[in-house]
């Protein structure tokens, strides 16, 4: 199987909660191009070779990432924590896990990225994270949704959303229109598709324009043409 990066899990995930078994499935459907079927049978194959080598007893070790440690502990003496007696422990097998020198490092620059409020470049934004950061309900952000068909961050299990970078700007867009140029909902609504029409009607034209008819037998290009080509583009896609 190819390497997918062990240090890069957590930025493909672009979670800040818990990464599941099925993100990682996930994000090897995505990387890899497998099936979500196929993907989600690697995960588990390499979680069951990894739990049986622990189960036998054995370290594992994962490079750039880090090592499950197997501990045998003997039998000792223990104090019931709410009567003070005294009990004894029978004999046990721990497991421990020590990070990687890099896996340390990453967490402690993530860390110093929390800290200063910041997220690493590109990363997804939950939508408590893009309420906080617009200053509107997250039902508000919900609401959107079933109004602009643009807006469409993705959905996980339990129907938790995470919105991508382009995701983020449509909505700051929305939210300024609304909020600060004083549009309605269908006001807002027009201009989107107004956009979007805009745009595939620009994008017609630069392809019409790069490959012309051969039956016009010119094989130049009208320079000026395309300027005002890019010119409507850049109108297009400014906000």
């Amino acid at each position: 199987m190819a390497d997918l990066g062990i240090a890069r899990l957590n930025k493909d995930a672009g979670i800040n909660g818990t990464l599941t078994r099925a993100d990682l499935a996930d994000i090897v459907h995505r990387r890899l191009g497998l099936s979500r079927a196929e993907s989600a049978g690697v995960v588990e194959r390499v979680l069951h070779h990894m739990c049986g080598a622990l189960a036998d007893g054995e370290n594992v070790k994962i490079s750039g990432f880090g090592t499950f440690i197997l501990r045998d502990k003997g039998e000792r003496i223990g104090r019931n924590p709410k009567t003070g007696v005294e009990v004894p422990i029978a004999p046990r097998r721990v497991m421990t896990f020590r990070a990687s020198q890099l896996m340390r490092d990453r967490i402690v620059k993530s860390k110093g990225l929390m800290a200063a409020g910041q997220k690493a470049p590109g990363a997804l934004k939950t939508i408590g994270e893009l309420s906080d950061d617009l200053g509107v309900a997250q039902h508000i952000l919900r609401y959107w949704e079933t109004r602009f068909p643009q807006l469409k961050p993705m959905q996980r299990a339990g129907n938790r959303r995470y919105y991508r970078p382009a995701d983020v700007e449509l909505a700051r867009r929305i939210h300024r229109l609304l909020n600060e140029e004083g549009y309605t909902v269908r006001g807002v609504q027009k201009l989107l598709r107004d956009k979007e029409a805009q745009a595939v009607e620009v994008a017609t034209a630069a392809r019409e324009t790069a490959a012309p008819p051969a039956a016009e037998g010119n094989a130049g290009v009208d320079v000026y043409r395309l300027i005002a080509l890019r010119n409507r583009l850049a109108d297009a896609l400014q906000d």
